[in-house]
């Protein structure tokens, strides 16, 4: 079976993502209230990593209680990447920007487009060698967006 992650957007057609196989990486990002609406079942045991690549004064502002949730359900063995190391999470460990950077490296030095956790992530996968990513819960539009619409 070929080393596989599965990365988790948030979605509506996330509630039609399947359990993880066994030896499967799960991986969530940001906000946990979003995923427990949309994915329609338990999934505090089954997230192998989760990433929140804002600032921390920004998680406090935009969701204090995914902080709440980070404490209760992280643990020293499911790593918790933010950009700088948060004692109170168990599991929080720094993100390594760097290293992802460097090992796409361009001509013109280390690669400074990843632009959203998305983009981190699945760098990050390609990184530590997985063979298999999957992306769950993701839709891509250019309507109704608001003012993240792609102008025409």
């Amino acid at each position: 079976m070929p080393k596989t992650v599965k990365i988790y957007g948030m979605a509506r057609n996330l509630a039609h993502t399947p359990l993880p196989n066994p030896g499967e990486e799960v991986w969530f990002c940001n906000s946990p209230r979003g995923y427990r609406s949309r994915l329609q079942r338990p999934f505090e045991k089954e997230w192998t990593r989760w990433f929140n690549l804002h600032s921390r004064a920004h998680q406090n502002v935009t969701y204090p209680w995914g902080i709440e949730w980070l404490q209760k359900y992280g643990s020293p063995d499911k790593p918790v990447y933010h950009q700088k190391y948060q004692p109170d999470i168990p599991g929080s460990t720094v993100f390594p920007k760097e290293a992802v950077q460097n090992y796409f490296v361009t001509a013109k030095g280390p690669n400074r487009y990843f632009t959203m956790t998305i983009a981190w992530q699945i760098a990050f996968a390609v990184m530590e060698g997985f063979e298999r990513i999957e992306l769950w819960g993701f839709a891509l539009s250019d309507k109704g967006l608001g003012r993240h619409a792609v102008e025409r």
